[in-house]
C-alpha cells in the first residue's frame, strides 16, 4: 500500500477533551541513561561506543542532545576503557547494532571493521586464507587485512527501530 504525505498525520489519542500526540517510545528506550549506543563525528567517518548520561534540555532548543561518555573498543576482549564525555546531537548517536554472527564475509560485501576508536566503514576487496579479508575504505583510501573477528556487516539505522545493510552508501 502507498500513501500521499498528505494523507497521513502523527498517531495520537483522545485523552479528555483533546488530542495528544504519542511520543516515540522506541527513541525513549534507545537512549535512556546507561544505555550503550555507538556515536560518529564527521571528522571521524567511524562509529564509536559511548555510553548516554542523560539527555540535555536546552531553552529555545527544540534538537534533542545527549551527555555521553566516550568508550573505545579494546581489540583483545570485549572491556570498554573510560573516555572523555561529549554533548553530540541525536543525529549522531544510533543504538548499538544488532549483533553479527557471520563468519564468513563474499567480495564487495560492505563491513565495518575494529579500527583504534570504534567501528570503520570499509568494503570486503579479497577473501584470504584463514578466515582473513582484505577491507578497502574508501574515506581513507586506503586498504587493510583483518581477521573475520574483528568485522561486522555495516549497518543502516533508519530510526524506528529498523536496521538494514548497508550497500553503496560508504
Amino acid at each position: 500500500m502507498r500513501f500521499i504525505r498528505s494523507q497521513l498525520r502523527p498517531q495520537a489519542d483522545w485523552i479528555g477533551s483533546e488530542w495528544v500526540k504519542i511520543k516515540n517510545k522506541v527513541f525513549q528506550h534507545m537512549f535512556r541513561t546507561g544505555k550503550l549506543v555507538e556515536m560518529t563525528r564527521e571528522k571521524e567517518k567511524i562509529w564509536i561506543r559511548a555510553l548516554v548520561i542523560t539527555e540535555i534540555r536546552s531553552q529555545g532548543d527544540d534538537r534533542r542532545k545527549f551527555l555521553i561518555k566516550r568508550c573505545t573498543i579494546s581489540q583483545n576482549s570485549s572491556d570498554l576503557a573510560e573516555g572523555k564525555h561529549l554533548i553530540v546531537d541525536i543525529c549522531k548517536i544510533r543504538p548499538s547494532p544488532p549483533r553479527d554472527l557471520c563468519a564468513e564475509y563474499s567480495l564487495n560485501d560492505y563491513v565495518e571493521v575494529v579500527v583504534t576508536h570504534g567501528w570503520r566503514k570499509g568494503r570486503v576487496t579479497e577473501i584470504l586464507l584463514e578466515n582473513k579479508y582484505k577491507v578497502y575504505f574508501a574515506a581513507t583510501k586506503e586498504d587493510a587485512i583483518f581477521n573475520y573477528t574483528e568485522i561486522r556487516l555495516s549497518m543502516e539505522w533508519l530510526g524506528g527501530g529498523s536496521w538494514i545493510k548497508a550497500h553503496e552508501r560508504i
